[in-house]
């Protein structure tokens, strides 16, 4: 059997659930691309490119019945506005690509073909099927070295001395689709990682499973010398491979497994809520606080402690309550016994005399020995630590904790 350490299931954190988280930011990746490609992305770019036109006839807007149809080039400089009647093959088919900008070869009536910069929103469907009445469109004129190559490269099969200007103050760097692609492809690893992580972070804070680095930043370790003594005093009823073990407060992460294990001690107790929990935890500690006798009450006073334990992990109590009744139980331990080999012989006797524990004395005994065995045992903090916890918030004594914590830690 393995001696005890931090997470000798749950290698810092990375072994339990991480399929969920994977798959968590999988299918959140997944649903926020596609939120981000048909809403966010098309916002996005509007806010940012976009707006209204500052009139009736600006390029780009739509073409009304009473907007000229130009056939060649020349009727699209005689005019200030016009549109052009094309089909939907040359929209989705004859298009060129520039620094994010997309060109549409448009062939006119004459034979000449043109580029030009269309707002696919604002393209009608004319009474023909297959035919389309683009936006107000403008010609604009370029200089040589603004002909972009890949217009310039069919020089001859189409005018590079100017283009048709239908996307007016819908112009940005790149076209609103290729916006949206860009931001998805941005966003989408970003996402991934920060579900993973968040989900991870979570789970952390949760106490469902260990950090993966900064080990002592788990909340489930003893934060003050009161919670290291009672780990250190319940640590042999952690047995693996369910529980993690010493030094945790609780034995164990907030797992499945973990908490059906809780679930089985409370119902042990006969326990159903955190009130009751708390009146059974008092009854067994006021017994054995004004009891005569000078032997036993180890098995019934340990039982308390992994109650309240249990109690914490099933989220029943808070840590500051779940301290001040530590702290009660605890002191009346350190009056009835006198050493850890005194609190741990009475407890032995109690398996002894119930036939249902008397399997289970071997395995005590051989997980004692290995925790004795270790490089900062359990039963190497004093019995009489100060234990005593104002529930006032404050984080009570931690001249033993840190000790622990500074030994106890061994990656594997």
């Amino acid at each position: 059997m393995a001696h005890y350490k931090v997470s000798n299931r749950n290698l810092y954190g990375f072994r339990d659930h991480l399929l969920q988280s994977l798959v968590l930011a999988a299918v959140l990746t997944i649903l926020l691309s596609l939120l981000t490609s048909l809403f966010i992305g098309p916002l996005l770019y509007r806010l940012s490119f976009g707006g209204d036109f500052s009139d009736d006839g600006g390029a780009g807007g739509e073409a009304s019945w009473k907007t000229p149809v130009a056939e060649s080039i020349q009727e699209m400089k005689q005019h200030q506005s016009f549109t052009l009647i094309t089909t939907g093959t040359v929209l989705n088919s004859d298009a060129l690509r520039e620094d994010g900008a997309v060109y549409y070869r448009i062939p006119l009536p004459n034979g000449e073909c043109v580029a030009a910069r269309i707002n696919r929103k604002a393209i009608q469907e004319m009474g023909t099927i297959g035919f389309y009445r683009l936006p107000v469109g403008r010609w604009r004129d370029w200089k040589a070295e603004e002909v972009p190559p890949s217009i310039a490269a069919l020089s001859g099969a189409i005018d590079t001395s100017g283009y048709v200007d239908m996307l007016g103050n819908h112009r940005g760097p790149m076209e609103e689709s290729d916006y949206s692609q860009t931001l998805v492809s941005f966003a989408a690893p970003l996402i991934f990682f920060g579900v993973t992580l968040i989900h991870r972070f979570w789970g952390i804070r949760q106490g469902r499973f260990a950090p993966a680095f900064l080990e002592r930043m788990d909340p489930l370790l003893p934060r003050n010398d009161l919670e290291c003594w009672c780990a250190a005093l319940s640590a042999h009823h952690f047995s693996p491979p369910e529980w993690e073990g010493w030094p945790l407060l609780t034995g164990g992460h907030r797992s499945r497994e973990i908490k059906n294990l809780c679930n089985e001690i409370l119902a042990d107790c006969q326990v159903s809520g955190a009130d009751q929990g708390i009146r059974e935890v008092r009854r067994l500690t006021d017994d054995w606080a004004g009891s005569t006798e000078t032997d036993g009450g180890a098995w019934d006073l340990c039982r308390a402690i992994r109650l309240l334990e249990a109690m914490y992990l099933l989220d029943l109590l808070e840590r500051n309550e779940l301290d001040l009744e530590l702290g009660r139980v605890g002191r009346v331990l350190q009056r009835r016994f006198s050493s850890w080999e005194a609190f741990l012989a009475d407890e032995e006797q109690h398996y002894k005399r119930d036939s249902s524990l008397r399997q289970k004395l071997a395995l005590r005994r051989e997980a004692i020995l290995q925790m004795k065995d270790q490089r900062y045992s359990p039963y190497l903090i004093p019995w009489y630590t100060d234990l005593t916890w104002a529930a006032d918030g404050s984080t009570g004594e931690r001249t033993v904790v840190k000790t622990v914590l500074s030994k106890q830690f061994v990656r594997r």
